[in-house]
C-alpha cells in the first residue's frame, strides 16, 4: 500500500468516525477526459440522482452547442428495493420521472432507461456509437460483466469507457472484469487518483477509476 493509500485512509476513518464528510477525489478525473476528446454522445450506466449526468454534459457543452449533445442514463430508478442494494453494492436512485426533470432544463438531448441494464442495454444496437461511457451501475461482478459485454460491442475507435469503482482491496465486483479486460485489445489505464472511504453497509473501499479504449 503506497503512503498517499495509508494517508487517506487514515483521514477517512478519522472523519467517518467524527461524523465528518469525505471527498472523493477521483471525479475530477472524468472532466478532464471529457475536455480532451469533447464527446456529443454520453452514456452513463448509473445514472442515480442525476448530478454527474449535468457536470458532465455542462462540461461536453463548452465544446458543442447543448442541444447537439445527447445523454443516455440507465439505471433502476424506483424498481431498486433492499435486496437489490445489498447484492449491488450500490445506491438508491430516485425516481426515473424525477431525475428527467432535473435534466431536461440543460437542454441537451436526455434519454433515460428504467430496469435492469441485462434488458435495457440491447437498445444501444439502435444508437449512434457512444464518444464517452460512464460504468458506474450495480457493482455485482455479474452485473458489471454484463454491462462491459454490451458496451465493447458497440465501441467505436475513438470511444473511451471510465469504470468507476475498481475496489484494490476486494476480490469482487468491478475488479475481476476490468482485470480480465484484453489488453491485446484495449488499451486499459489507471487514473491516478485513490479514493478511501469507510462505508456501514461494505467497509473500507479503496477506490480508483479505469480507463478503457480501443488500440
Amino acid at each position: 500500500m503506497n503512503l498517499k493509500v495509508v494517508f487517506r485512509t487514515l483521514s477517512a476513518f478519522i472523519r467517518t468516525h467524527l461524523g465528518r464528510y469525505v471527498k472523493p477525489r477521483r471525479y475530477g478525473q472524468i472532466f478532464e477526459e471529457i475536455e480532451k476528446i469533447k464527446p456529443k454522445n454520453i452514456l452513463e450506466i448509473g445514472t442515480w440522482n442525476g448530478k454527474r449526468a449535468k457536470q458532465m454534459i455542462e462540461c461536453a457543452a463548452q465544446f458543442h452547442p447543448v442541444d447537439a449533445l445527447s445523454y443516455f442514463g440507465f439505471d433502476l430508478f424506483e424498481k431498486m428495493d433492499e435486496s437489490i442494494y445489498k447484492q449491488e453494492i450500490s445506491k438508491v436512485p430516485p425516481k426515473r420521472d424525477d431525475v428527467y426533470g432535473y435534466l431536461k432544463g440543460i437542454g441537451a438531448n436526455i434519454r433515460l432507461y428504467s430496469g435492469y441494464t441485462q434488458d435495457t442495454l440491447t437498445v444501444l444496437k439502435e444508437l449512434q456509437a457512444m464518444d464517452f461511457v460512464y460504468i458506474d451501475g450495480g457493482h455485482a461482478t455479474e452485473t458489471v460483466l454484463n454491462d462491459w459485454n454490451k458496451v465493447k460491442e458497440y465501441m467505436s475507435a475513438r470511444t473511451v469507457v471510465i469504470f468507476d469503482d475498481y475496489w484494490h482491496n476486494r476480490s469482487d465486483g468491478p475488479k475481476v472484469v476490468i482485470d480480465a479486460i484484453d489488453k491485446g485489445v484495449f488499451d486499459v489505464e489507471f487514473l491516478p487518483e485513490v479514493d478511501v472511504f469507510f462505508n456501514k453497509d461494505f467497509g473500507r473501499l479503496v477506490i480508483s477509476l479505469v480507463k478503457v479504449a480501443r488500440k
